[in-house]
């Protein structure tokens, strides 16, 4: 069985790279900062989505998205953590005849830089950045709360790295 990774909130915590970028586009196009908790709570949707949402205007799109994308690029993809336990959740299920695969909004540059900065990218199989309409687990030390993974409609929510790997064995 493949089983698939999102990133940002299951394998690291990357709202600081996401904030930063997103307050220093806010800045460039001369546009009120929203407060932080608010910008967190948007961290998660593809970009376009995540700036509209923010209030970007419609005649800044590609402005803004340049602007982000540039300053997350050079310094925002280093201003992340990864969950304790994330780490060997791949191995750990390669092991057990799985194989770890990523799935994420996040562009493909991005997602390779913060691979390989984490010393992880060989720990995964495939490593893409497409939506998929596939079966799924979330992971509550993500951004989720539960309602929204459950609602979202997730076979299964785990509050643990260790806990994944008991719900893919009941699989």
């Amino acid at each position: 069985m493949i089983v698939i990774f999102d990133l940002d909130g299951t394998v690291w915590d990357s709202p600081p790279g996401i904030v930063g970028s997103l307050v220093h586009t806010f800045e460039l196009l001369d546009m009120d900062v929203p407060d932080r908790d608010v910008l967190v709570r948007h961290v998660g949707p593809p970009l376009r989505s995540m700036l509209s949402e923010l209030g970007v205007e419609d005649d800044h799109p590609d402005r803004a998205a340049v602007a982000y994308r540039d300053r997350y690029t050079r310094t925002g993809v280093y201003e992340a953590e990864l969950y304790p336990g994330v780490v060997d959740l791949p191995d750990s299920l390669r092991g057990g005849g799985h194989r770890p695969a990523t799935a994420t909004s996040k562009g493909h540059d991005p997602t390779l830089i913060m691979l390989d900065h984490f010393g992880i990218h060989d720990r995964f199989d495939f490593v893409g950045a497409a939506e998929h309409h596939i079966e799924c687990i979330g992971v509550r030390w993500g951004y989720g709360g539960e309602d929204e993974l459950t609602g979202a409609g997730t076979l299964a929510v785990a509050h643990s790295p260790a806990e994944v790997l008991s719900l893919i064995g009941q699989r």
